[in-house]
């Protein structure tokens, strides 16, 4: 970039001498204003580099980060790490969003249609039923000036080789991989061949986009993949500090492949020098940070303070959208009481869904809104179900309370009901608690810190919880529903569900290519996970983002990968600073 900013100078400087030279006997006064007006115009140049971006992107910012090794499972790692490693594809927002032709949003949290993706770390790729071939990007190199067990070496086939074989075969991830994939190689320094033993529509989110498909050194893994210092990735920004408590701070890659272009000139990527990830477990500290300007863009602020905001703040930028993501009950299907499908059916019909629905502001929703988003094709209307399903949504307390009753229970049970601290999920789990107690269920609230909520979790294949917790299913995909959520033995099976029918159109689904048979394999899935309350779904959470006016060039993209990732949008980001001043922050 120095030597650009040097030839850019060199180059001024030859045309005012071209200038002055053409002007020799011009009239004084004219040659003057000439010269004033090219001095203005070098003051006015535009220059997007510098500053710092605070941003505020999920739950994850709540607490410390846990464990970050991808062999540690931890969720909310991933956020953190997804300012420095990046996964081999990602949505085209460029050419598709806001800056482009508008086609898509990219408000959808974890399902990016195939024909808006583009490829980060590769350059191109092949897919077939038997192996998919992945062409890696030349050019792009690790950042790793922070640590002295490797250089900063160009990223190479191998490379993504080893950390997906280490996911696909060894991670507590591997469920999902397992009669998909047979092996993982390399043919020469930019070729990956993934090859099938049972190619499944799954594949290429699991393994191209999703949050746990980071790409990470070989040398890191050796050195100690969960330890902070240790951290090296392809990505914009690289880690600067992780102060336990406080904050994480990420500082710009100067390395970093990418470009952008912007009214016709190219430029290196990122924009700002640092991003600022503040650690904030008060709600309202948090909300306050935004409204005096040290937070620059909070995304997913809770619905409570929207009205606040919009009437207090008026003067920030923001955006509203149906994120996709589904709030529902899982319940540990494989152990009592949950075992038995006919309490399952009856704690739905027990709750009055639209309540929720309420609760999370989305009275406008449709009450039917799992396994599949309403977005997409294989989507049934609440009207259009068989009545054995379309029962579900009809709120009757009496009637639960016999199905409980006539399943064994003739004075009810007890169980537990987990969750994180947050103020929508206490009030969701409130909620759940007061209907359930009409029904004969007592249910007892256990709120439980995200480090140990991790732990309890995600261990795989055995769980620690029992009982009921919350969960956001972020996706529109039915073949990630059916083919990981709803599947036996994969690691997001969270209630352990398992129907051997289902698994059986789940493997004639993977293997047929036609969209209009693959989606009616998919919907007659879909209905059984809805008839045996696989869990129960509550509402379809609308999201909103709000930023300040000096945070230039972003449009309130959400997803761009999975779970609303934001380091693929804030190398984009750039802060007007003036502006800023202007506005007294």
């Amino acid at each position: 970039m120095k030597g650009r900013i040097l030839w850019l100078g060199l180059s001024f400087l030859l045309v005012a001498a071209l200038v002055l030279a053409s002007c020799a006997e011009a009239v004084p006064g004219e040659q003057e204003e000439e010269e004033e007006e090219e001095e203005e115009e070098e003051e006015e140049a535009f220059s997007p580099y510098g500053g710092t971006l605070t941003v505020m992107t999920g739950a994850h910012q709540f607490t410390d980060s846990p464990a970050l090794g991808i062999m540690d499972a931890n969720y909310y790692s991933l956020l953190w790490l997804d300012w420095i490693q990046e996964v081999p594809f990602a949505g085209d927002t460029v050419k598709y969003g806001p800056r482009g032709t508008g086609e898509s949003k990219f408000h959808t949290y974890g399902h990016i249609s195939i024909d808006y993706l583009t490829g980060l770390l590769l350059e191109s790729w092949e897919i077939s039923l038997e192996e998919a071939v992945f062409h890696v990007r030349p050019g792009i190199y690790w950042a790793a000036d922070h640590v002295d067990f490797m250089e900063n070496r160009e990223l190479t086939a191998q490379d993504m080789v080893d950390d997906m074989r280490l996911f696909a075969f060894e991670s507590p991830w591997k469920g999902r991989f397992e009669g998909m994939i047979s092996d993982i190689y390399a043919t020469d320094k930019y070729t990956v061949v993934i090859e099938f033993d049972t190619y499944a529509h799954t594949f290429l989110y699991f393994i191209g986009y999703e949050d746990r498909a980071k790409i990470s050194p070989p040398e890191m893994e050796i050195a100690g993949a969960s330890e902070w210092e240790n951290q090296v990735g392809t990505g914009p920004f690289m880690l600067e500090e992780y102060v336990i408590g406080s904050h994480g701070s990420f500082i710009r890659n100067p390395n970093y492949w990418d470009t952008t272009t912007i009214d016709g000139v190219t430029y290196d990527l990122p924009f700002v020098d640092r991003v600022m990830v503040p650690i904030i477990p008060d709600e309202s500290t948090r909300i306050a940070a935004l409204t005096t300007g040290v937070i620059d863009v909070f995304r997913g602020v809770p619905v409570t303070h929207w009205d606040a905001l919009d009437t207090t703040v008026p003067e920030l930028e923001k955006v509203t959208y149906s994120i996709g993501s589904v709030s529902r009950v899982v319940m540990r299907v494989d152990i009592p009481p949950f075992d038995n499908v006919e309490v399952r059916r009856a704690m739905m019909i027990g709750l009055d869904i639209r309540k929720f629905m309420e609760l999370v502001r989305a009275p406008a929703e449709p009450l039917h809104v799992w396994p599949v988003h309403p977005d997409h094709s294989t989507y049934i209307p609440l009207d259009e179900l068989p009545a054995d399903i379309a029962e579900l949504y009809d709120y009757n307390p009496t009637k639960a309370k016999q199905m409980i009753i006539d399943a064994g229970y003739p004075e009810g049970f007890k169980t537990a009901y987990l969750h994180t601290p947050d103020p929508m999920a206490e009030n969701q789990a409130a909620l759940l608690k007061d209907m359930w107690e009409e029904i004969g269920v007592e249910v007892a609230i256990e709120v439980v810190d995200p480090v140990a909520w991790a732990d309890l979790v995600y261990p795989f294949p055995a769980p620690k919880w029992e009982g009921m917790r919350p969960d956001g299913t972020m996706t529109s995909d039915p073949a990630v529903i059916l083919a990981a959520v709803m599947k036996t033995g994969d690691a997001w099976n969270y209630s352990m569900y398992s129907n051997p029918v289902m698994e059986e159109l789940n493997r004639k689904a993977s293997l047929e290519m036609d969209i209009d048979e693959r989606n009616a394999l998919f919907s007659e899935g879909l209905e059984i996970t809805m008839r045996e309350v696989a869990s129960i779904p509550l509402a379809s959470t609308p999201g909103r983002a709000y930023w300040w006016p000096w945070v230039k060039n972003y449009y309130g993209e959400v997803t761009v990968g999975d779970d609303g990732m934001f380091s693929g949008l804030a190398q984009f980001i750039w802060i007007d600073r003036d502006l800023k001043t202007e506005m007294g922050y």
